[in-house]
């Protein structure tokens, strides 16, 4: 990505699409003479042996967490209306998130990008490390250009920020196919189909209307993804991926790709992994591969509030499991302890009609001998005494 220039050519020149950067400001180049299908070597910083280069591969087991500590004691609170990221608090621009920011939508040979003409008070802004960073445009590649564990999401949105000393940060947040997104459906048709055109028009403020619920984030040290490379360039990447619905994603790509002489690639087959099929491989692609860590790291901060809604939603899961397991162990109880009482009765009648003669032997074998004893005495008492007499 090319930023600096456009911090000045949005201001030289906002009528025309002049994407995230211009080569003419860094490296005296004309913005056309570099396209997606080649390699950049010959441009500025780009050629891989430099280092520092972005996109990257951010694969999840190998994030540290060890410099949270440190860079929590960074966080200083915005303005009324301001949240925070750890070291990263957004403003939500004149305190309310429905406040329209004033923009312009232009196109130019490689991305649709939304310029942020607000004035200079009212202009979204990002404080990280105690310097504060001003929203100046936002613009989108499809597929993504940095991936997770090697998979690519449908598109990536780039919202491009400068401080006052010239250093920048960007905020990118993965797109991914699912609900349509209302948030960009308010100007997506607004992109002229010519680098010639500047549209006027308003947006709401994105760190309130756009960004996920998990404000979790990866960041890391990094560059433009486009000539010339500058190196320097803070990258806070949010971990979780907003929807956009597949008409948006295509209506993108084509757009982008009936501009006159592009920069795209085309015919990329088979997609790339992680992007949602169909996927046209005749319509442009606009993302640069991802680039060796050379020895950076890549550290991850977690939301709070989804540790404490995990922490809730594994409460109620085991609540479940305890529930569930009761309502088994009484099923259990009633259908193999009380059903045995019932088969012992069956079984001792089925012994009683199997087996008669036992049962007589048993029922009249008992009284006999007590029978005996006790006629004896009366029949014998009248003979014993006649004799004596």
């Amino acid at each position: 990505m090319q930023w600096a220039a456009l911090f000045v050519m949005s201001l030289v020149r906002p009528a025309v699409g002049i994407g995230h950067g211009s080569i003419e400001e860094h490296a005296g180049q004309s913005e056309a003479t570099w396209t997606y299908r080649e390699e950049w070597e010959m441009y500025g910083q780009c050629n891989e042996k430099a280092g520092g280069q972005s996109p990257i591969d951010i694969v999840t087991g190998n994030i540290d967490l060890s410099d949270n500590a440190g860079v929590t004691q960074s966080v200083a609170v915005g303005p009324d209306g301001a949240f925070e990221l750890e070291a990263l608090a957004m403003n939500r621009a004149v305190l309310e998130e429905s406040s329209q920011i004033k923009t312009e939508f232009v196109t130019n040979k490689h991305t649709w990008e939304v310029v942020v003409k607000q004035a200079k008070g009212e202009i979204p802004w990002i404080e990280w490390n105690n310097k504060w960073y001003n929203l100046i445009q936002f613009h989108f590649h499809s597929p993504s250009e940095n991936t997770v564990n090697g998979k690519h999401t449908d598109m990536e949105a780039h919202f491009v920020h400068k401080a006052q000393d010239g250093s920048v940060l960007v905020l990118a947040v993965f797109l991914k196919v699912g609900a349509q997104n209302s948030y960009l459906s308010n100007f997506w048709n607004l992109f002229p189909t010519n680098t010639d055109t500047a549209v006027q028009g308003q947006v709401t403020n994105p760190y309130g209307n756009f960004l996920p619920g998990d404000r979790s984030y990866y960041y890391y040290m990094g560059s433009f993804t486009t000539p010339p490379c500058t190196t320097g360039v803070t990258w806070v990447v949010m971990k979780t991926p907003v929807e956009i619905s597949i008409e948006q994603r295509d209506a993108y790509r084509a757009g982008i790709s009936v501009v006159q002489d592009n920069q795209l690639r085309t015919n990329v087959d088979p997609p790339v992994p992680g992007v949602t099929l169909p996927w046209d491989e005749t319509k442009g692609e606009n993302n640069r591969k991802a680039q060796p860590m050379e020895g950076r790291k890549v550290y991850y901060w977690q939301d709070p509030d989804q540790t404490a809604s995990r922490i809730g939603w594994w409460l109620l899961v085991l609540g479940a499991i305890l529930l569930l397991l009761l309502v088994v162990a009484a099923i259990y109880y009633m259908v193999c302890y009380k059903p045995k009482k019932k088969v012992q009765k069956i079984a001792n009648s089925e012994y009683q009609e199997t087996k008669p003669e036992q049962q007589r032997l048993v029922q009249y074998a008992q009284p006999a001998p007590y029978q005996e004893v006790v006629t004896a005495q009366p029949m014998y008492n009248p003979v014993i005494q006649s004799v004596r007499r």
